[in-house]
């Protein structure tokens, strides 16, 4: 699979999920739960009472959730969010402090995107 061609929604949120977050779906398959077997997060969106709904994890479109991620790689030093030349793209770069090839790179038209695709190919590394 290229991380890099998987567009930003549910299959792309799903696989960071996991592999990122280390979470597994419920039985119901409608929650994230966390290695202890707790509820972390929404799997799906759903109405609760009158209009309130509630989000599903969404790191490929939600900077809120991009950034659940980016803490939990708290273990690389440097986490760098750039634009290229032309503006059209977000880069995010996460590295060791100098360290190469344990260098990272994830890009997309959002921040969001980039965030999951460099911490993808982070964790698919370690």
């Amino acid at each position: 699979m290229n991380i890099d061609e998987m567009q930003a929604g549910p299959e792309l949120d799903a696989l960071v999920a996991k592999e990122a977050m280390g979470w597994t779906l419920s039985e119901n398959r409608d929650n994230w739960l966390d290695s202890e077997g707790r509820w972390v997060a929404h799997a799906e969106d759903f109405l609760c009472g009158g209009n309130d709904g509630m989000l599903r994890f969404a790191p490929s479109a939600y900077i809120r959730d991009a950034w659940q991620v980016v803490k939990k790689l708290d273990l690389l030093a440097n986490k760098i969010l750039t634009k290229n030349e032309d503006g059209k793209y977000i880069v995010c770069d996460i590295s060791y402090f100098g360290e190469w090839p344990d260098f990272y790179e994830g890009a997309s038209e959002s921040a969001s995107a980039a965030i999951c695709r460099a911490a993808l190919k982070a964790v698919g590394e370690r």
